[in-house]
């Protein structure tokens, strides 16, 4: 088979089949990175923990057990986003963590707005009955329950 025969099989039979395949690959992954989040499950009657990576409505992760919970506590993160030379941004995002006993510190909410981000934590607390920490205050702060 000559190049020009190759090319002239290429151009006429299996090109638009190709285009095709790499839509459909492309669009697959796009749909795979919208549905894919991360997530927390805190089981406080059977005592475990769980992370998990949401991926087309499977939960993968591992259970472990839950030790004792020290506190929750609020950090604060610095956004910057630069467009050209014409827009600059500045935003704080605001991450709510669980520190266990062992140290151990665990993600468990994000948020742009602190007081959305603290009443949410105000509800995981009724179960959980520990301290919230605001460390984005000087002096770091307990939050009411």
């Amino acid at each position: 088979m000559s190049f020009k025969e190759i090319g002239r099989w290429m151009d006429y039979q299996y090109l638009p089949a190709f285009d095709i395949y790499l839509m459909m690959g492309a669009f697959s992954i796009i749909v795979f990175i919208w549905t894919t989040h991360y997530g927390v499950v805190i089981h406080v009657e059977k005592r475990y923990i769980k992370r998990y990576l949401n991926v087309f409505g499977l939960k993968l992760g591992i259970k472990k057990p839950l030790g004792e919970i020290e506190k929750i506590f609020i950090n604060r993160q610095l956004i910057r986003q630069y467009l050209d030379y014409t827009f600059d941004r500045d935003s704080y995002q605001y991450w709510a963590f669980l520190k266990l006993a062992d140290g151990e510190k665990i993600k468990i909410k994000s948020q742009v707005n602190k007081g959305v981000l603290i009443n949410r934590l105000r509800q995981y607390n009724r179960i959980l009955k520990t301290v919230i920490i605001d460390t984005t205050t000087d002096p770091p702060e307990e939050v009411d329950s």
